[in-house]
């Protein structure tokens, strides 16, 4: 009985470790929105994200929020059928904006998607916290309140594009240049989003399994 219940307090443990080690894959609900307010919440644990989008309307913007953990990180959208000419944004917790790349750049190597893929080289670190993350079709650039570009440097360049500092929060879009570039997209991080809390506790259940095998680890080895 106690061997019983030491194997399945073990494999109880080993299922729960390979569940909070499993990435998500998360699929955009409907159009997520192009403002912070509507951005779509990614959960912890993402290292994909998919979705459709376009540069044929000079508003569309499909903005995404996510927790990280801390560490160098790479955002890219190389996908080997994409047909979508893309922009990464990304923006701190108050819509200030980090960092922007149209046709990827710096530590981002291979590009199954070609040329026009972007990616966002992070691997210097992101502090933890929480960002937004835009993607956009080719010139669609973000705005603050002044309609000052966020990243002036964004336009057609393989560059790393860094914010302008003295330009405001994320408040629209604009100079886009109107195509029919449509097509589904795929987002990749380097590592998994975090949850935005503290690492998670096995179930209750579990440590209680866990304490029984113990427990009857420790009488089997007196008894020897």
């Amino acid at each position: 009985m106690m061997k019983y219940l030491l194997t399945f307090a073990s494999l109880a443990l080993l299922g729960a470790a390979q569940s909070a080690s499993a990435a998500h894959i998360y699929a955009e609900v409907g159009d997520a929105g192009q403002t912070l307010a509507t951005a779509q919440l990614v959960p912890g644990g993402t290292e994909i994200i998919t979705g459709f989008g376009t540069s044929a309307d000079p508003d569309s913007a499909d903005i995404f929020a996510f927790n990280w953990g801390g560490g160098g990180l790479l955002i890219d959208t190389f996908q080997a059928d994409t047909e979508m000419d893309t922009q990464l944004q990304l923006f701190d917790s108050s819509g200030f904006g980090i960092l922007g790349n149209d046709d990827h750049g710096g530590a981002c190597t291979g590009t199954p998607g070609g040329d026009f893929q972007s990616c966002l080289d992070l691997s210097a670190g992101l502090a933890a916290g929480t960002y937004y993350l835009a993607i956009t079709g080719f010139n669609n650039d973000a705005l603050d309140a002044s309609n000052n570009l966020i990243f002036p440097c964004l336009f057609g360049t393989s560059d790393q594009c860094a914010a302008d500092p003295l330009a405001g929060p994320l408040a629209g879009w604009g100079d886009a240049t109107p195509s029919d570039d449509t097509s589904s997209y795929t987002i990749n991080f380097s590592a998994a989003t975090s949850d935005g809390g503290p690492a998670p506790m096995p179930e209750p259940g579990i440590l209680v399994l866990l304490g029984i095998g113990l427990a009857g680890l420790a009488i089997t080895r007196r008894r020897r």
